[in-house]
């Protein structure tokens, strides 16, 4: 293992302040909302129960999942010669989830209760095996990063391995906590774990490149050969995973408008033409996938400033999606489900400061805790 600092100057100290600052910062608002109650500080309703931060839970949790995904591509499945930037992916598949869980922490009420779901388990609930799954996934993704740093690649290959497996089963299983609920028909199907699997690829992709291109720009030098040349490869898998989530989503449209059916076609058009029309055509799908494959298919993968700028473009929509998929299933009235036509306007939510702060202050964590470990660890090797 080389334990040294890479070059890094005022760049990454500016950085590094800031998200400490913001971590901080966030974890300070966490503790105050215990304090002052969540039903005060919070802009949470009986209609709309959860809002930005199980929007950026999820986002943490997908991004996770995407980069065990894509960093399994390099040196568990030896795709190209994607193992030169997978120890990279497999410290930011650890540093986002942790970073989830932080949000999460503090979006919960009363997280300390949480050792029930120990002592008293419901093997029939989703999100009794989403804790469990993912407990799991974090284990074995830290030991996967100790065996990559200190060189211990047969024990890489297995724990890579077993976080592909409990990676695909905690996220498809969180899929499916939104796809069992049948009161929410915009939810409600087979179609959710199979889209929360193919936009983890799509995020653990984008988040891959931002953070690559981060790394080399903080140190001021280029990239080496293999690195760049891993880069461009991941490029490509990162175009690839824009068609096929627009390929989805397609048919996720045409599924929702589809026989005109009450509550989903309602859901379907608050996003199309409704209150959230603006975050789906502009940040959802310009932002999130139009302009960075367009970026991507222009240079044809040889510009890196467009593929980072595609990266950013990317992450930056991704967060819209996850957060126009938490308020689509809540924004119509569960009255209008059962033919109460007072019923039929759209539920506004607006996320207060308290939720804000707190939301960036688990990308402070993110970038803090991954900046840290850059520094003195080389990841590229």
């Amino acid at each position: 293992m080389e334990v040294r600092e890479h070059g890094f100057g005022k760049s990454y100290n500016f950085l590094f302040a800031v998200s400490t600052i913001l971590f901080i910062v966030g974890i300070c608002f966490g503790v105050l909302s215990f304090i002052k109650g969540h039903v005060h500080v919070y802009n949470f309703s009986k209609e709309i129960s959860n809002g930005m931060q199980l929007a950026t839970y999820i986002f943490f949790v997908v991004t996770s999942t995407g980069l065990c995904l894509v960093s399994s591509l390099g040196h568990v499945f030896k795709v190209g010669n994607l193992e030169h930037i997978s120890k990279r992916a497999v410290l930011l598949s650890i540093a986002t989830i942790l970073s989830g869980f932080l949000v999460l922490l503090f979006e919960l009420e009363a997280p300390w209760r949480m050792y029930w779901m120990l002592l008293t388990p419901n093997f029939k609930s989703p999100i009794f095996w989403m804790g469990i799954l993912y407990g799991i996934y974090v284990l074995v993704m830290i030991l996967e990063f100790g065996s990559l740093v200190f060189g211990i690649h047969f024990f890489a290959l297995i724990f890579g391995f077993l976080g592909v497996v409990f990676g695909v089963a905690a996220h498809s299983n969180m899929g499916s906590i939104f796809g069992t609920l049948q009161g929410r028909l915009i939810w409600h199907g087979p179609l959710m774990p199979v889209y929360f699997i193919a936009s983890a690829f799509l995020s653990g992709a984008a988040a891959l490149l931002f953070f690559t291109f981060i790394a080399y720009w903080l140190r001021g030098k280029e990239m080496e050969p293999e690195v760049s040349s891993a880069v461009k490869t991941m490029a490509k898998f990162f175009a690839l995973f824009i068609f096929i989530l627009i390929f989805i989503d397609v048919w996720k449209i045409i599924i929702g408008l589809y026989g005109r059916i009450t509550g989903e076609y309602e859901s379907e058009m608050a996003l199309l033409k409704g209150p959230l029309s603006i975050n789906y055509w502009f940040f959802e799908i310009f932002l999130g996938l139009v302009f960075p494959l367009l970026l991507l298919l222009f240079t044809w993968f040889k510009s890196k400033k467009a593929m980072f700028l595609a990266s950013l473009s990317c992450i930056i929509g991704v967060f819209f999606m996850r957060y126009d998929l938490v308020l689509e299933g809540q924004i119509l009235p569960l009255w209008y489900y059962v033919g109460a036509t007072q019923a039929s306007h759209y539920l506004s939510y607006t996320p207060s400061f308290y939720e804000l702060i707190i939301s960036f202050g688990g990308m402070g964590f993110c970038f803090a805790l991954y900046l840290f470990v850059e520094k003195f660890i080389g990841l590229d090797s």
